[in-house]
């Protein structure tokens, strides 16, 4: 889950330099083949659907219509050959396996309540270790399959509330904006908290990095001390 959730990142940022004449169409077509045989090779969901919210989400708010719609339609010409040919992830038969997806959801439901429950009981947090223990005597499972509930649960919930207000505020601002100041933090908050809502990513340096610099940039933006960013180059026609 881990390699695909880093994998699917390259989404974001191929949507942005694509949108900003940075990079041409290729990159996010790119990008999103990439992440496709990744989540196949892994047996991965979450990262390759919440990598298609993104694009969604890319196509309504980003600045210039005309691209994003090019992109969306070109994605879904890359995309249905290769399940087609390939399959979703992890075959046909884990996505249609009704029994097991009921399963994973309970698991899932009863993972994150547990750790919101002792996150309230124990709101500066209870450490890795520790927290691991009470899941488990908690609830019978190690994990929150959520990155806020283990950020919430592992180091206080402080930190569990800055970085979900922190992606919701960027969130909100690249939505009000549609394509402006702080396009490329919007989309990556977009994701992230798709991704986080999943799996969690705490435990990886790439996410906590990211996290914190998206917090820092929430921060900054509220205080007006980040400058906005400029405006996309206007690609004119050369006329013979």
């Amino acid at each position: 889950a881990a390699t695909a959730a880093v994998t699917s990142l390259i989404v974001p940022v191929g949507l942005y330099l694509y949108i900003r004449g940075k990079a041409g169409i290729w990159l996010p077509a790119l990008g999103i083949c990439g992440l496709f045989a990744t989540a196949n090779f892994t047996s991965t969901r979450s990262p390759l659907l919440v990598a298609v919210a993104t694009l969604l989400v890319f196509v309504l708010l980003a600045p210039r219509p005309a691209r994003a719609a090019a992109l969306f339609g070109l994605a879904g010409a890359v995309l249905l050959p290769l399940f087609l040919i390939f399959g979703p992830p992890g075959g046909k038969l884990r996505w249609q396996d009704m029994v097991s997806a009921e399963a994973n959801l309970a698991e899932r439901v009863t993972s994150t309540s547990s750790a919101l429950e002792l996150s309230l009981e124990n709101p500066l947090g209870l450490g890795v270790k520790q927290g691991q223990i009470k899941l488990i005597e908690h609830g019978g499972i190690d994990a929150t399959h959520n990155a806020f509930m283990q950020a919430s649960l592992f180091f206080g919930l402080p930190l569990a509330a800055a970085m979900f207000l922190a992606l919701a505020h960027l969130m909100w601002q690249v939505a009000l904006r549609r394509g402006g100041a702080g396009f490329l933090e919007g989309i990556l908050a977009w994701h992230l908290f798709g991704l986080f809502m999943f799996e969690e990513h705490m435990n990886n340096p790439t996410f906590v990095i990211l996290a914190s610099w998206l917090i820092a940039t929430s921060a900054l933006r509220l205080a007006g001390k980040l400058e906005p960013d400029p405006a996309p180059p206007v690609v004119h026609e050369s006329r013979s």
